[in-house]
C-alpha cells in the first residue's frame, strides 16, 4: 500500500457522496413543485371545470 492513498480516496467518496445528495435535493425540489403544481391545478378544476380534467393526472 502506498502512503497517502488513503486521504486521496476518502476525498474521492466526499465527492461522491455530496454529488449524491445535491442530485436526491434536486429530484425533491422537483416532486415538491410538480405536487404543488397539481393541488393548484386541482383547485382550479374545482373553482372552473375544464372539459379535459384528466390533465392534471399525468403529472
Amino acid at each position: 500500500m502506498q502512503p497517502g492513498r488513503g486521504k486521496e480516496n476518502n476525498e474521492n467518496q466526499k465527492k461522491k457522496l455530496n454529488k449524491k445528495k445535491k442530485k436526491k435535493e434536486k429530484k425533491k425540489t422537483e416532486t415538491r413543485i410538480s405536487n404543488s403544481l397539481t393541488y393548484l391545478q386541482k383547485i382550479s378544476d374545482v373553482i372552473r371545470p375544464r372539459h379535459n380534467v384528466s390533465r392534471y393526472l399525468i403529472i
